[in-house]
């Protein structure tokens, strides 16, 4: 089982861990998206992500990917709950 932790600090600032035991890889990443305007007018803008999920390597190396990230806001009324299925197909 490999597995394998990284930090990066671009645009957005946060960190991600991943566990891969075939078929399956799990996915953890913490990240910052901030919004800087070009203009001071207003306030900078930061919103925390947290994200987790699953890969599934599917036979013929098709990838069934499952994954729900949340969204922290200034205000928690605004917190955001996405949830996402994607299937990337391979011929």
């Amino acid at each position: 089982m490999a597995s394998h932790c990284r930090f990066s600090c671009r645009p957005t600032c946060g960190w991600s861990a991943q566990t891969r035991c075939l078929p399956l890889d799990l996915l953890v990443r913490y990240d910052t998206l901030e919004h800087r305007p070009a203009f001071f007018v207003f306030p900078d803008n930061l919103i925390e992500r947290l994200t987790w999920g699953i890969n599934w390597t599917l036979a013929g190396g098709s990838l069934l990917m499952l994954n729900h990230e949340h969204w922290y806001d200034a205000s928690p009324a605004d917190d955001i709950d996405v949830v996402s299925v994607r299937w990337a197909a391979a011929f």
